[in-house]
Formats: C-alpha cells, structure tokens, sequence
C-alpha cells in the first residue's frame, strides 16, 4: 500500500510539472534494514507532557542534523539533544547503546527509531515521554529516548555545536498574511526559497511527518545516487512531499535537507500549514539558477483543520 500510494503521488504530480530529462531514478523510502525492527515503552499514566508540534520540530531537526551522516555509518550516543526553539522547549532526546561491538547502532537504525517514536505519539495522541528500543534479529542493540527536562547546556559537545547553529534559519518574507514569500538562508545568503502558498489546509502533523520522511530519503540515497526526484508522504498517507530537480547540475541532498527544514520553520514561524509550492535558488544576486522546485499536497479531505 506504502509503494502504491508513492505511485499516485508521482502520477498526480506529472500533471502539473514537467521533470528535466535524465536516467535517474526517483528515490522513496528505503527498506527496513534486514532484522531490524523497533519496541516502543511509554509509561501510562504518562509522567510529563510534551507540546506535540515542539516534538515535530525536534524530531526533524534531529534528522536533518543526522542527514549528511551515511546511512550505515556506526554512531556514538548523544547524551541530549535539543533544539533551541520555543515550541520544544523543556523536550530533549537521549541515545544509548549499551552493548554489543562497536558500529552496532548506524544513523539508519537511530533515524527509524526517532521516527518510529514520533509515529507512535502522533498515532496514539499522548506525547510524553517514552523509549524505544532497537533490536537486530530480536537482540536489543540500543535505544532512543524523548525525555523531559530542560538542561541548561546540551551536554554532548556535538550537541552543543548543532544547537548553536539554530536562530533564526530564515530571512524574508515570513508575514502570516502573506501568500507568497521568500526565504533566504541566514547562514548562507545565495541559498534562497521563493514559495506560495495555495489555501488548502493540510495538518501540521502531515507536512512534517511527510519532511521526516523526506530526510530519511535524503539520507539514505543522498551519498550513491544522483538526484532527478523524490516523494515523501505524511504518516496518515494523505499528505505529499515532492520534489523535481530542475537544472542540469541538481542540488545536493544536502540542499534539499536544508530546503525542507527551511520550509518546516517557516510554516512554523507563520503558523500556515497549507498546499505549498517552492523553487530552491543557488548562487549570488543576478546570478542565481533554479535547481528544485516542489509542492506539498493533500490526497485527502482538503477541508481538514490544522492539528
């Protein structure tokens, strides 16, 4: 059902926009690695609460940092993790790996794990602390935790460098009333975003559980294979996420990670989580060449309010 409904969202965005020639193929969600599969305890009554779209936002802050890491790279524990936003606030994400050899945990397994987290919140509606535990043939190889707490420093010294990267990631128009706008990348000025929105009402959880699974993607295909287009969809399945290459050098995936994570805190910041289309721009002023353009929409119910 997953692969059928990637099918018709390339098939329904065919109809509105032309992809440039190229042999590569499309990239989807990866496969689950052989063996590996995830257990989720949250403890009932739960003991704290969290802001469920601060949990959205740190989750796809988590993925995007862990984006340019390979796929099967081995990984050290992060203590905490954290993302230095109002809305996640008081939320932070705690890594362990206790036994095993060395490499038993790869960013793959941790960015499913995180994801399959955020699933089981958005599935069940309590979002407040819980574990969840990777296992690879059945043995527990470590876990992923969201915990409750607002540490006055982010202990890991990886941690600490990615929080100081968050401010304010956008420049622009950003005004709520605004239909249309531009984003342009505070920590690099020649990467712009020039978006619209088209007053469909989506969910916030659907847009940014549809980027999560975006940079899962990225993630995943980003190192091999040459970008020409990928689709992404929101966890209830009714929300796309698809974007074209559209220039004969294509954008990085680590362009397009920062693309989405751009979108999902400008969304955030004008609190409009709607039908969208958007074109990255790369370069300096009067230079600058389109290399993606893109569009989220809904496959479902078009008058549903936002979460």
């Amino acid at each position: 059902m997953k692969q059928i409904n990637h099918v018709i969202a390339l098939l329904l965005y065919a109809f509105n926009y032309q992809r440039p020639a190229s042999s590569a193929a499309p990239w989807f969600i990866p496969p689950t690695p052989p063996g590996f599969s995830t257990r989720v305890n949250q403890p009932t009554p739960p003991t704290a609460l969290f802001n469920p779209l601060g949990v959205y936002l740190l989750s796809v802050y988590y993925l995007h940092t862990r984006q340019p890491t390979l796929w099967t790279a081995p990984l050290v524990p992060v203590d905490r993790f954290g993302y230095n936003y109002p809305l996640s606030s008081g939320i932070y994400i705690h890594e362990t790996f206790p036994g095993g050899p060395r490499g038993s945990v790869n960013n793959g397994n941790a960015m499913l794990a995180l994801y399959a987290a955020v699933i089981h919140m958005s599935t069940t509606g309590q979002f407040s602390p819980l574990t969840v535990a990777m296992t690879v043939n059945r043995r527990e190889i470590g876990s992923v935790e969201f915990l409750k707490g607002q540490p006055p420093d982010l202990i890991n010294s990886a941690s600490n460098a990615i929080s100081n990267t968050v401010s304010d990631p956008q420049a622009g128009s950003t005004n709520a009333d605004d239909d249309s706008g531009q984003i342009i990348d505070a920590r690099n000025p020649n990467f712009v975003i020039d978006y619209r929105f088209d007053g469909s009402r989506i969910r916030s959880a659907d847009i940014l559980t549809a980027i999560m699974e975006a940079l899962i993607i990225l993630t995943y295909h980003g190192r091999s294979e040459p970008f020409q287009s990928m689709t992404a969809i929101s966890d209830s399945r009714t929300c796309v996420l698809h974007i074209n290459a559209a220039h004969v050098q294509p954008p990085s995936a680590n362009d397009l990670s920062r693309l989405v994570f751009l979108l999902a805190t400008t969304m955030t910041a004008t609190n409009r989580f709607e039908g969208m289309t958007f074109e990255l721009k790369i370069g300096p002023p009067g230079y600058r060449r389109r290399v993606a353009e893109g569009t989220f929409f809904d496959l479902g119910d078009p008058s549903v309010s936002v979460a």
